[in-house]
C-alpha cells in the first residue's frame, strides 16, 4: 500500500484507462460518467444490505467498525502495520494480505514472491479512501471500508476492504530497537554473548566436524528468512525467503558474497554473510540482523511490480544451515 511500491502494480491498468478517455476526446463527461456509474453501484449496494447513514463520513467512505481498538490512532507519516483484503462490491478480490485467500485472488498469481501476512509501511501515501478509512481506526481495531470509486482506483467501481490495524508506529527506528531487545531476550539470547559484530548469532546444531569457512569456499545452505511484528502484546514471525522446501539448497562462494552459483534467495544482507564466517560444516544457527545489517531504510522490493517484500527498518531472523563446504570456488 505504501507509495512508490504497492500503487505500483495498479498503475498500468489506471494509466490505460486514462488514455482511453483522451482519447475519446471528452475526458471531463467520461470522467463523470464513470463517477455515476460507481455511485449506482455503491448505492445499490448500501440499499441491499441494509448500511445505516451514520456509517457514511464526509470524505464520501462508509465507516464500519467490526472491532473496536483501544491504541494509538495512525497520524501522518506514521509507520502501521495491517492486514487487509480488497475487493469489489460483487467479491472479487483485487488485493490482499491473506494467505488463505490467495487461490482466490486472480492477480495474484503473478507475484511469485508476494509475502503473505501483515504489512508495514507509511500512512498517509495510499489510496485516498484507504487513508481515510484508516484514520478512523485505532490500534487493535477491525473495521470495513465501503470506498466510491474516486476515492479509490478510479475504474468505475466502488470497493470494500476489511482491514485490521495492528501497530502504530511513532519511530521506527526506536521500535525496532525495541522489538530486537525483546526477541533476543524471549530467546535466550543477548546482546553479550551472542554478539558477533553487528548482529546476534547462537548454534543451535553442532558437530564434529572441523571444516570452517574460507574464502573462495562454495557454500552449500539451507535458510529461511522472517521478520517479527508484534500483535496482540506477543511476538510473532513473518516469513519471506526460504529454500527448506525446495530441491536445490543456495550455492554461493563465499568471499563474494553475490556471486550465486545456484539454488535462490532474494537477496543476500551483509548480516547473512557475516553469520556464516564461523560456521562450520553441518552446523546451524539463528542469525539476528538489526535493519542496518539486513535492508536498511529502503527494505527489500520487488523491481517488477513494487511491493515490499521486507519493509524499511525491519529487524530480520535468518534459520542457516551449512549443508556442505566446499574447498575453493567451483565457478
Amino acid at each position: 500500500m505504501k507509495k512508490n511500491n504497492w500503487h505500483r502494480i495498479f498503475r498500468f491498468s489506471i494509466m490505460a484507462g486514462m488514455g482511453a478517455l483522451l482519447l475519446s476526446g471528452c475526458l471531463e463527461n467520461d470522467w463523470e460518467e464513470c463517477e455515476k456509474k460507481g455511485q449506482e453501484e455503491l448505492d445499490k449496494y448500501i440499499s441491499e444490505n441494509n448500511i445505516p447513514d451514520e456509517y457514511r463520513k464526509e470524505s464520501g467512505i462508509y465507516y464500519i467498525p467490526d472491532t473496536i481498538g483501544t491504541g494509538l490512532s495512525p497520524e501522518p507519516d506514521d509507520y502501521i502495520v495491517v492486514e487487509y483484503t480488497g475487493m469489489y462490491l460483487n467479491g472479487t478480490i483485487i488485493e490482499t494480505t491473506d494467505s488463505t485467500l490467495k487461490d482466490d485472488w486472480s492477480a495474484g498469481n503473478e507475484f511469485d514472491d508476494y509475502p503473505y501476512g501483515p504489512v508495514k509501511f507509511i500512512y498517509g501515501y495510499s489510496r485516498a479512501g484507504f487513508n481515510s478509512g484508516l484514520s478512523y481506526m485505532q490500534e487493535g481495531g477491525w473495521a470495513t471500508l465501503i470506498i466510491p470509486t474516486e476515492l479509490a482506483f478510479y475504474d468505475c467501481k466502488p470497493v470494500k476492504y476489511s482491514i485490521h490495524l495492528i501497530s502504530v508506529i511513532k519511530d521506527p527506528v526506536e521500535y525496532e530497537n525495541v522489538l530486537l531487545l525483546r526477541y533476543l531476550a524471549e530467546n535466550g539470547m543477548d546482546t553479550t554473548s551472542n554478539a558477533y559484530g553487528d548482529i546476534y548469532y547462537k548454534e543451535y546444531l553442532t558437530t564434529s566436524d572441523t571444516t570452517e569457512v574460507m574464502n573462495n569456499d562454495t557454500l552449500v545452505i539451507r535458510f529461511s528468512g522472517k521478520y517479527p511484528y508484534i500483535d496482540k502484546g506477543m511476538i510473532r514471525l513473518k516469513e519471506f525467503d526460504s529454500n527448506y522446501d525446495v530441491a536445490d539448497p543456495l550455492r554461493f562462494v563465499y568471499g563474494k558474497e553475490e556471486t550465486i552459483l545456484g539454488g535462490y534467495i532474494k537477496k543476500i544482507p551483509d548480516g547473512f554473510t557475516a553469520a556464516l564466517d564461523t560456521m562450520r560444516k553441518g552446523t546451524r544457527a539463528i542469525a539476528v540482523l538489526p535493519y542496518t545489517e539486513a535492508f536498511g531504510t529502503t527494505g527489500l522490493i520487488n523491481v517488477l511490480y513494487g511491493y515490499s517484500i521486507v519493509p524499511a527498518y525491519q529487524t530480520v531472523i535468518y534459520d542457516l544451515q551449512v549443508v556442505d563446504i566446499l574447498r575453493g570456488s567451483t565457478e
